[in-house]
């Protein structure tokens, strides 16, 4: 990992993070409830989380704009295509 990651997944910075965003400590709250309910462990939990936002990127493309016209990347997969 390197020292930026580091940083950003320190213990001292997500404290003070969850001290501080109370939709961040919402956050927090709410998956130590489903993990102590559920019995998740912390690989299960880092694996759903991984595909729950693979997921999401995946249903909620974003749109591309090419000379003032909305594409969405399948479209701009399709146009590549036809110009090869």
């Amino acid at each position: 990992m390197s020292e930026g990651m580091e940083g950003m997944y320190s213990s001292k910075k997500l404290t003070e993070r969850y001290e501080r965003d109370p939709e961040f400590r919402t956050l927090i709250n709410v998956i130590e409830s489903f993990i102590h309910q559920h019995g998740y462990t912390p690989s299960e939990l880092r694996e759903a989380v991984f595909y729950a936002s693979l997921r999401y990127e995946q249903l909620h493309v974003k749109p591309i704009f090419k000379d003032g016209d909305m594409f969405t990347y399948q479209d701009a997969l399709i146009e590549k295509e036809r110009t090869r």
